[in-house]
């Protein structure tokens, strides 16, 4: 609730950028993974605030411009992508078709899947820290490898016609975590 007198400041660190200046850490994401986080800020005050809590050590702002990426080159929405070089990281022909047939009903499907994630990848790092008690941030690659594969497990092998079929596969798809 802050008016900041410039964009650099260090309070961007208490939101989980990486330094002062936003603008650099928005470079990979871009002004959609702006957009993501602004959504999710506004659908999910309370959220946030437990994100940023610094007890938690979970850098909300990167950790959503991770998945606003994650999920813009998997589904193709990249210029930057290279199939030779990127196909692990790009989706099935099958999720491919989920994800256009859930955009054709509901425009806001981006949106729901970056809040699933996030929101899943909060859970799983909570988790972690839970598990092994010497992680730091550098271990952070833990929890997002795991809700990556959970997504792509999901999404790899059937059609879905409603986000809310794919969201109840998806927490089926929660595995132990080290």
């Amino acid at each position: 609730n802050e008016t900041l007198e410039k964009i650099e400041n260090e309070k961007w660190k208490d939101f989980g950028f990486q330094n002062s200046n936003p603008r650099s850490d928005l470079r990979g994401g871009g002004l959609i993974s702006l957009k993501q986080m602004v959504h999710y800020a506004k659908e999910r005050p309370i959220k946030v605030k437990e994100m940023v809590d610094p007890q938690h050590e979970f850098c909300y702002a990167i950790s959503s411009i991770n998945i606003t990426y994650f999920l813009f080159r998997y589904y193709h929405l990249s210029d930057l992508l290279v199939y030779e070089k990127d196909w692990k990281e790009i989706c099935s022909r099958i999720a491919l078709k989920t994800f256009c047939t859930l955009l054709e009903t509901d425009k806001a499907v981006f949106d729901k899947m970056h809040c699933l994630l996030l929101e899943d990848l909060f859970e799983v790092w909570l988790e972690v820290r839970k598990n092994l008690p010497n992680v730091t941030l550098l271990d952070f690659h833990i929890a997002t490898d795991t809700i990556k594969a959970r997504f792509k497990r999901t999404t790899e092998k059937k059609v879905f016609e409603e986000f809310e079929t794919l969201k109840l596969y998806y927490n089926k798809k929660k595995v132990l975590i080290p």
